[in-house]
């Protein structure tokens, strides 16, 4: 089993090294926040002072106790890091905390051919990154060592505990990072398998060593993370339950003062600080105001809705919280946990059935109330400002896995379960290894060139700014219903190197001009700045923009594409000027399709009359206001409408002389009749100026429809077949005024 635990380690070194490389740099979590950290202490010998007054490049993170960032530093002082601000350079439109985000899921800009060998803040990344990596290992080894003591004889358990940590795609990403939930990890494993050996010892005494030696990652635990503060009581529970045993409460209270001696000494200094700078000694207010705290009135029922980005999160939501794998991953690693949960209560079950305790109890007890703990401070920390993650659990990982592992090993009779526990450590490593080809890699990497424009694009030529062309573009769907992505494709090219990285608007215009779906970003969804254009390359630059699903539908869309030097700052920012056919715009205007309302069913009710081509009049309204006459009709059709027809809609006399009109087209030309689609309702408002001196009297009101460019009246029937005089639907045959 040894030579087992040999290749599994191997292979969790090479998975993780394989992770640093897929990820490039900052984008892991809180990456880009942890480093400057460690380049502040590394570099200025200093560590952050918090100030919520200014933006700091640590953001929050420089409220974190700084064991990692100290190791980091140490690690990494020697190499020269003025290139940071380069590397660094901040994507100004990032989608963080959006799960499955189309567009600028990455934090910063990444050059090609980004690697460690380029050296200064790179290779200090990287060396943290692998540094980590080996704290994992650790992880993992001391995750097998615990499972084995808490499982004597048992080292199949063992085997699959360390596998679902080795294998944990999301462990492995964040231990392929810069941040210090790595060294938690380890200290916290650490603690948990000395707590056991500890309360499972049959010595008595003050155990001067294991007691000094606990101390020492306790203390090590509080000065990497104030969750490693949840340690404490699980240690105070041990001792408690060795004097509880032995009767021995001299030697509990020095054993007490003993531990508390040295986290104390250890730690203390970092609590006092953070009392005199900033009059708490956790430091957690101030991380909350910078991070941003909950809405007044949030409550843990509140959280219910987070509970599945918890989950996810727990086995793999990657990048900035904004990176889903596929659906089958999530279902895969789902089954996982509600195969090992019933197992171990299973498990469970059987104890209670045979009225026993299980072996070696107050480890379990230790075990059990640590997760508990742990997990109520997540609670208070997630109420406290948006953390619903479920790596925040990653410090109690090896208890987890540990009963993962025993639940999923419930099932089995004993001779089976070596081999289930070979065989899940081996599929559980190749989905770890599918994982940064599916979806890391993908996720950060912009489409390449392409040689030419394709033949279903629409052909352009409109140049904006210093060389920017926009060479064509293409709708890949012509029809977009209102709440679904409006799928267009931009293809661009430049005539020369570009001086700075400009910002891309896209916007597009519905009914009335009213904006129903909105860009901004930088080009390549986030991925390519202008400043890495090469000059003649032709790039396709496909965008899904999120619809408003309550819009004015139907309706046509304009697209407006526009360049700006800076839309996150109006007092500096202006517009890019563009030209079409020699004149200058600020934006360029292209047909956007059309954009409609999902239909779940075909319109329906008493058809009042009937035109040519399969339309329909519904129903209709007037309202009179102000010297006007708004009137309202509800059309469909039954089959496509070949052309585009006006509508009118005229008032006369009883003496049929015609009074006021309002011909148009429907829905004010944002809706022609060609666009309309067979069952889908249509809704359409036609206002008629009435003379000032209109005399009182009854009035006729009558509509229809005729060719623009002909004059020709489309043929009209009522809703018996019956075809109506002047091809004409009398809406109402008396209004009186």
């Amino acid at each position: 089993m040894k030579r087992a635990l040999v290749i599994l380690l191997i292979a969790q070194i090479s998975l993780g090294v394989l992770y640093s490389f897929a990820t490039p740099v900052f984008e892991a979590s809180d990456e880009v926040w942890h480093f400057p950290v460690v380049r502040e202490i590394a570099a200025n010998q200093r560590l952050p002072v918090q100030d919520i007054s200014a933006e700091q490049p640590w953001a929050q993170e420089g409220s974190q106790p700084p064991l990692y960032y100290l190791t980091a530093a140490g690690l990494t002082a020697w190499i020269d890091t003025a290139d940071y601000e380069q590397v660094a350079l901040h994507n100004p439109f990032p989608k963080i905390g959006v799960p499955g985000a189309t567009d600028n899921v990455n934090l910063v800009a990444h050059p090609a051919g980004q690697s460690p060998a380029q050296g200064g803040t790179v290779l200090a990344v990287y060396l943290i990154r692998w540094l980590s990596i080996l704290l994992g290992t650790a992880t993992v080894y001391l995750t097998w060592q615990l499972a084995t003591r808490v499982a004597p004889g048992r080292p199949q358990v063992a085997l699959l505990a360390a596998a679902l940590v080795a294998f944990n795609p999301m462990i492995l990403f964040i231990n392929a990072s810069v941040n210090n939930d790595n060294l938690l990890m380890l200290l916290a494993t650490l603690a948990l398998l000395l707590l056991h050996e500890d309360v499972e010892s049959d010595v008595r005494g003050m155990r001067w060593r294991a007691t000094i030696v606990l101390g020492i990652v306790l203390g090590a635990a509080a000065l990497t993370k104030v969750s490693g503060l949840v340690l404490l009581p699980i240690a105070a529970l041990a001792i408690t339950l060795e004097a509880l045993r032995t009767r021995d409460w001299r030697t509990w209270l020095g054993r007490g003062l003993l531990l508390l001696a040295l986290v104390v000494a250890i730690s203390g200094w970092w609590y006092v600080r953070n009392l005199m700078l900033y009059g708490e000694a956790t430091g957690m207010e101030r991380m909350v105001a910078i991070a941003g705290a909950r809405p007044a009135g949030f409550g843990l029922a509140d959280l219910r809705a987070e509970w599945k980005s918890f989950w996810y999160s727990f086995w793999g939501l990657f990048g900035a919280f904004n990176v889903l794998a596929g659906s089958w991953f999530y279902t895969l690693m789902g089954a996982l946990s509600l195969i090992g949960a019933a197992g171990l209560l299973l498990a469970i079950a059987r104890l209670i059935r045979n009225r026993t305790l299980p072996q070696l109890w107050r480890t379990h007890a230790l075990l059990a109330t640590f997760l508990v703990l742990t997990a109520l401070g997540l609670l208070r920390w997630t109420s406290m400002t948006p953390a619903s993650q479920g790596r925040l659990m990653f410090s109690g990982i090896a208890a987890i896995a540990l009963y993962l592992a025993i639940g999923l090993l419930a099932w089995f009779p004993r001779r089976w379960q070596i081999w289930f526990s070979r065989g899940s450590s081996v599929a559980l490593a190749l989905v770890a290894a599918i994982v940064p080809f599916t979806v890391l890699l993908p996720a950060y990497r912009p489409a390449p060139p392409i040689a030419a424009l394709p033949e279903d694009a629409v052909v352009l030529n409109h140049t904006c700014g210093d060389g920017i062309v926009l060479v064509g573009y293409r709708l890949n769907d012509d029809t977009t219903p209102a709440g679904q992505p409006l799928d267009v494709t931009l293809y661009w090219k430049t005539t020369q190197s570009q001086a700075a990285n400009l910002d891309l608007s896209i916007n597009a215009y519905g009914y009335n001009e009213e904006n129903v779906a909105k860009l901004d970003t930088w080009p390549g969804n986030g991925l390519r700045p202008t400043t890495f254009w090469q000059p003649d390359a032709l790039y396709a630059d496909r965008s899904l923009i999120a619809t408003d699903p309550v819009a004015a539908t139907p309706t046509t869309l304009k697209l407006g594409i526009g360049w700006n030097t800076d839309l996150l700052d109006p007092t500096i920012s202006s517009p890019v000027t563009c030209y079409v056919d020699g004149q200058p715009t600020d934006a360029l205007f292209l047909d956007g399709g059309a954009f409609v309302s999902p239909m779940t069913a075909p319109a329906t009710g008493p058809v009042q009359a009937q035109l040519q081509h399969g339309i329909e009049l519904l129903g209709n309204s007037v309202e009179r206001s102000d010297g006007r006459l708004e009137v309202g009709l509800d059309w469909t059709t039954t089959e496509a409408i070949p052309g585009d027809y006006t509508v009118f809609v005229h008032l006369f006399d009883a003496a049929g002389n015609k009074i006021a009109q309002g011909d148009g087209p429907p829905r004010d030309g944002y809706w022609p009749t060609s666009h309309w689609r067979p069952g889908e309702p249509v809704s359409s408002t036609h206002t008629l100026l009435l003379p000032p001196d209109l005399p009182a009297g009854q009035y006729t009101l009558g509509a229809g429809m005729y060719d623009p460019v002909t004059g020709q009246r489309l043929f009209a029937y009522d809703a018996a077949g019956n075809e109506l005089r002047d091809w004409m639907i009398i809406l109402q045959s008396a209004i009186s005024f």
